[in-house]
C-alpha cells in the first residue's frame, strides 16, 4: 500500500476525473438533444407525426 501519497493529489485526481465526467455528461445529453431534433424534423418533414 502506498502510504507516501499526499492527500492533496488524490483531490486533484478526484477533481480531473468529476470534471471528465460531467464533461461528457453534457456532451451526451448535447448529442441526445440533437439526435431528438433531428429525427424530429425528419419525421415531420415525412409528413409522419
Amino acid at each position: 500500500m502506498q502510504a507516501g501519497l499526499p492527500i492533496h493529489h488524490q483531490n486533484l485526481h478526484f477533481v480531473f476525473l468529476s470534471f471528465f465526467f460531467e464533461t461528457y455528461c453534457i456532451q451526451a445529453a448535447t448529442a441526445a438533444a440533437a439526435a431528438a431534433s433531428v429525427s424530429e424534423l425528419f419525421l415531420s418533414g415525412l409528413g409522419i407525426e
